[in-house]
């Protein structure tokens, strides 16, 4: 269903049920869980979607705000505050994720001016 209908502010989850649609500013983070993903959510709301997130990884490819950071963890680069050299990234609504060594360069990379 992806393929076939790519809104830009929307991101249509498949399931077994049907789908979810979520507005791609909604997203914080997503976290590896197992087979599962957890969402994060602005206003401290969380999702919990049964597909990896190497799926979700492909899912939102097309999507120029989400950076891959980690194996187990993608962000929504709107959603940054600060970064520190240590590779902490603090998100909105006091969320945090770690970026691994191997992506800082192209994570800081979305943040220089051309």
């Amino acid at each position: 269903m992806q393929e076939k209908y790519l809104n830009p502010v929307k991101i249509i989850l498949p399931d077994s049920n049907g789908f979810t649609i979520l507005e791609k500013k909604e997203i914080i983070k997503l976290v590896a869980n197992g087979n599962c993903t957890d969402i994060y959510l602005v206003g401290n709301r969380k999702l919990t979607y049964c597909m990896t997130l190497k799926e979700f990884d492909k899912l939102l490819k097309p999507y120029e705000c989400f950076c891959r950071i980690h194996r187990s963890s993608i962000v929504n680069l709107d959603h940054v505050k600060a970064f520190s050299n240590e590779g902490i990234i603090e998100l909105a609504e006091e969320q945090v994720a770690h970026c691994s060594d191997s992506i800082k360069e192209e994570f800081i990379s979305y943040f220089k001016h051309p």
